[in-house]
């Protein structure tokens, strides 16, 4: 029973392959990780920093990396986008569909 309850709390991830490469992209640990963001337009960049990992759990990329991702292939780029939000909890479209078929939640 302990298990199943460290699993259902456990941090959401999600792998996303990238031609040869594959990352995990992981939900943000604590609200802390939250005051990295500044009003300065890089956020989501910023969140694709703090949350994607390579296999062996080292960060993929650092604050460094931001203007090569910036300048990176929005599409590529944009692969990575959908996984980073329903880690973190942003999938808007399934947390509508959840809350219309739950009648508690209005």
């Amino acid at each position: 029973m302990r298990d199943d309850l460290l699993q259902a709390i456990k941090p959401r991830e999600e792998t996303v392959k990238l031609g040869e490469l594959t990352l995990v992209l992981r939900e943000l640990q604590t609200a802390s990780d939250v005051s990295e963001f500044k009003d300065d337009g890089d956020r989501a960049y910023k969140l694709l920093v703090l949350c994607a990992f390579h296999e062996d759990g080292t960060p993929a990329f650092s604050d460094d990396d931001i203007p090569a991702l910036k300048a990176a292939s929005k599409s590529r780029v944009g692969m990575l986008t959908g996984p980073l939000m329903r880690v973190n909890g942003f999938d808007i479209e399934e947390n509508v569909k959840n809350s219309e078929a739950d009648p508690s939640s209005g």
